[in-house]
């Protein structure tokens, strides 16, 4: 099982195979920070991990989000 420790493995493993979009390893690579963004805009720890699974499948549905900006996007 392959483990991201930073999101800039993420991305550069990302680009390097940019033919496959892995957005398990986006997800593992993200969530965290995105959640906590959210919890800050949204005061609330639970709805913000909500929110940030439905960032993510945005993502997923998001073609042209899926290139080399992710993390912008994200």
């Amino acid at each position: 099982m392959y483990i991201v420790n930073t999101s800039s493995e993420a991305v550069a493993d990302l680009k390097a195979n940019e033919t496959h979009f892995d957005i398990e390893m986006l997800f593992r690579a993200h969530y965290e920070r995105v959640a906590r963004i959210i919890a800050r805009v949204v005061r609330d720890r639970a709805r913000s991990e909500d929110i940030a699974v439905e960032v993510f499948l945005k993502l997923w549905r998001n073609y042209k989000a899926q290139g080399q900006n992710v993390e912008a996007w994200l």
